[in-house]
């Protein structure tokens, strides 16, 4: 079990009053135990969650703050709480009514937080309970703790079943590791060294679910399974720290440069008051706050420092730009990894937590693509004015739970805007969500055929649509990002080659390039980020002056992207196209209970699609982008023609340029990079 030792109790109580971060993460710590030991229940007044969802997180809060500065109230509460949870029913311990039940009780990710609340509590504080008590809680762990959990682990595929499981196996994901996370805690608790042996074999087997340098369900996915292997990687630390020797921390510490590329930037969000928040990259199930758990980026810088001493530092380093201020807010769902934060062993790993290491020092490319399918184009690291996002195809992946549609897709940040945008996710039982996860709902294409609709088919699990994760190609200042999307639709799409030709911070083209074996319309989707009213949209040359080439303006606070549709053909003979508009969502964050904060209304996202006026079965558009102060966008334009080349320029001056060799089209040489790069 983790414990804090007389020690360690002795060098925290002395950051108490420290102007540092570990002094400011202390201070936050007391405040929000103080916030939920004030009134009885793991809910609080004016909460939104239900008490299985913030059971752990609390009651560590609170058993951590007994152990610092012991307390009549924290005990009680402790003590009230945490045999409330003890004597809970079977049925209590799987979950909410949207868990399966079924003959036999199996676990769910609810039991196993409810384990690992219970284990933390009577870990940390013992005294707090008497003998008696002590007595149902080891039962509890052991009979529901321990034996659902297992139950859950039996039949999930890939993992040796003590005994022929009933009912059909599950693949493996995330949950996988989660409750293998309650199972090994309770085992660890209990001194089960069967119970520890048969969590290091399967903690072995679920590290293959990671890719060479990312996840396959999502980014922020991917922090909630390795917050569940680290976590459980130091519970078998502290039970024999030989035993945990041979446990793999490369698997998710690997990832880190895929989560550093990921992140964006810190400022406001509009709703949310005036402390600043974290956006990222938050392609399929992830929220665009998403941050990191202080816990995971603290442990890889401590225990990788090592063996991975530019994973550590960088991992140092997103725990010091996102962390500045601890809390957002929102103090619900951190352990279920809805809106992540920090426990308190985060102040102990801070001790042994490498220095912070930049993406420039820690030599991280400006461009780099990931097995997942992300690939990420930036300007610069420090004061970074524009990054491109694309989620394209990916390699064959271990797990793909929590993907959407959307390869080929992107998004797009100027200024610290995100102008286009991914939709994210919200409540997982809701039809907003189910559409969220529509091609329809991404910067992406879909097509209708002699049937009807084509939309991209969604890779669930070992039901993968794989291709090859997107090429990068770099020369001077120009960057080529290429993905074909094609298996992803079914027939007749044969084949969807997406490039994007970036000069950041000013200029993108995007080049699409369809073949398919019976003539389709091809439809074009631009999802816009209007999440808080503040998008203002110029559509005059879009449905009014047809003599022109269609152009879309956006502006978002000061920063400003400008659409046009520079060229379609379809076999060289162009190929006219009709501007439509509809609305969809832009979500914030996950809530696992419906019309929450972090919901995104309809509305949310102003949604543009091109759609070709006729069938084609050999697709070629090309769509050019300029970004810029929203003031300053009349400075630059497109002119020219496939045939004779397509030029964006400013103020006269060329600055990227495309010409067609006959066939593909080519980047070709700008006064200011005069580079030839092939796509």
């Amino acid at each position: 079990m983790l414990v804090l030792t007389d020690e360690d109790v002795h060098q925290l109580r002395r950051s108490a009053d420290s102007d540092a971060v570990d002094g400011t993460l202390y201070r936050s710590l007391r405040e929000r135990a103080d916030r939920w030991s004030g009134t009885p229940g793991l809910t609080t007044p004016g909460g939104t969650m239900s008490w299985w969802h913030v059971s752990w997180e609390r009651i560590a809060d609170v058993a951590a703050m007994q152990r610092l500065e012991p307390s009549e109230q924290y005990a009680t509460w402790l003590h009230e709480e945490t045999l409330r949870i003890v004597r809970a029913s079977e049925d209590a311990w799987i979950g909410p009514f949207f868990r399966a039940r079924g003959p036999v009780a199996v676990g769910a990710l609810e039991t196993a937080h409810l384990t690992l609340a219970v284990s933390t509590a009577a870990g940390l504080c013992p005294d707090v309970f008497d003998a008696g008590e002590h007595d149902e809680i080891s039962a509890v762990l052991r009979d529901r703790g321990q034996v659902l959990c297992r139950r859950f682990l039996d039949r999930s595929e890939g993992i040796p079943a003590a005994a022929a499981p009933a009912g059909p196996r599950r693949e493996l994901n995330n949950w996988a590791m989660v409750l293998l996370n309650g199972y090994g805690t309770a085992s660890a608790f209990l001194s089960d060294r069967g119970g520890i042996a048969e969590t290091i074999e399967r903690f072995g087997i679920l590290t293959g679910l990671f890719e060479p340098d990312s996840y396959g369900e999502s980014v922020q996915y991917w922090n909630y399974a390795a917050s569940q292997l680290s976590h459980l990687h130091d519970v078998i630390r502290a039970y024999d720290p030989a035993l945990a020797a041979g446990l793999d921390l490369d698997c998710y510490t690997r990832c880190v440069p895929w989560v550093a590329s990921s992140h964006l930037h810190m400022k406001p969000l509009a709703g949310h008051g005036d402390q600043p928040q974290p956006r990222a990259l938050n392609f399929g199930d992830s929220g665009s706050t998403f941050r990191p758990s202080a816990d995971v980026l603290l442990h890889i810088a401590a225990r990788a420092a090592r063996s991975h001493p530019a994973e550590a530092g960088l991992a140092r380093w997103l725990f010091e730009e996102t962390y500045a201020g601890p809390e957002q807010g929102r103090g619900e769902g951190e352990s279920f990894g809805f809106v992540n934060s920090f426990r308190w062993s985060s102040l102990l790993l801070l001790r042994e937590a490498a220095a912070p290491l930049s993406p420039n020092a820690a030599g991280l490319d400006l461009a780099r693509s990931f097995a997942e399918g992300t690939a990420v184009v930036r300007d610069r690291w420090e004061a970074t004015q524009t990054v491109l996002g694309v989620h394209g195809s990916h390699d064959p992946m271990k797990v793909a739970s929590h993907r959407h549609a959307d390869q080929n897709s992107f998004i797009l940040v100027h200024q610290g805007e995100r102008i286009f945008v991914d939709p994210g996710h919200c409540c997982y039982r809701l039809e907003t969500q189910r559409i969220a996860t529509l091609s329809t709902s991404h910067n992406t294409l879909t097509f209708v055929g002699a049937d009807g609709p084509i939309e991209q088919l969604k890779s669930v699990h070992s039901l993968q649509y794989p291709g090859a994760r997107p090429s990068i190609e770099r020369d001077g200042d120009v960057t080529i990002v290429t993905s074909d999307a094609g298996a992803a639709y079914p027939d007749p799409i044969r084949s969807v080659v997406r490039t994007w030709v970036t000069r950041l911070p000013h200029a993108v083209f995007i080049i699409d390039h369809v073949l398919a074996d019976e003539p389709v319309q091809v439809e074009t989707h631009f999802v816009l980020n209007n999440r808080d009213g503040a998008l203002r949209v110029d559509e005059h040359d879009l449905f009014r002056a047809p003599e022109r080439a269609a152009t879309l303006t956006a502006r978002r606070n000061g920063a400003g992207a400008r659409l046009v549709r520079a060229a379609s053909t379809d076999g060289g003979a162009d190929l006219a196209q009709t501007p439509l508009r509809r609305w969809g969502y832009v979500h914030d964050y996950y809530h696992p209970e419906p019309n929450q904060v972090g919901q995104g209304r309809e509305g949310s996202a102003s949604i543009y699609t091109f759609a070709t006026d006729r069938a084609a079965t050999d697709y070629l558009a090309v769509h050019a982008l300029t970004l810029g102060d929203a003031d300053a966008l009349d400075h630059w334009e497109v002119t020219g023609s496939l045939t004779e080349g397509l030029v964006i320029s400013r103020d006269g001056a060329p600055y990227l340029q495309l010409r067609s060799a006959g066939g593909p089209v080519i980047a070709d040489a700008t006064e200011q990079a005069p580079a030839r790069v092939s796509s």
